[in-house]
């Protein structure tokens, strides 16, 4: 299996964008993030512009990844290349944050 890195249009209305495994009826999706595009003031241009606003999106924490049906996703597409961006900044500081975690004891 390869992964590649998707945006998923899902039928709620999410985008998510998240590397993809193809499986047979469903989407194995690893490091998914949530987001939407929103209009923000930015004081340094002095004018609105569209910024991604990224979240995290469900998953199973102990497998980091969620499987979707793939009749639940409306559209899959190569990712923007700005969205691209925020999404490895957002991952990278989600394993940043997550790796100076203690470990809960078992």
């Amino acid at each position: 299996m390869s992964e590649e890195i998707k945006i998923l249009k899902l039928s709620t209305g999410e985008e998510v964008i998240a590397k993809i495994n193809e499986l047979e009826d469903s989407y194995e999706m690893i490091e998914a993030v949530s987001f939407r595009w929103g209009i923000e003031y930015d004081a340094d241009l002095g004018r609105n512009v569209e910024r991604l606003q990224p979240g995290s999106y469900p998953i199973n924490s102990a497998l980091g990844r969620y499987e979707i049906k793939k009749d639940h996703v409306l559209v899959t597409a190569p990712p923007r290349p700005e969205a691209l961006a925020v999404y490895h900044g957002f991952v990278a500081s989600v394993l940043n944050y997550n790796s100076g975690q203690p470990k809960a004891n078992s």
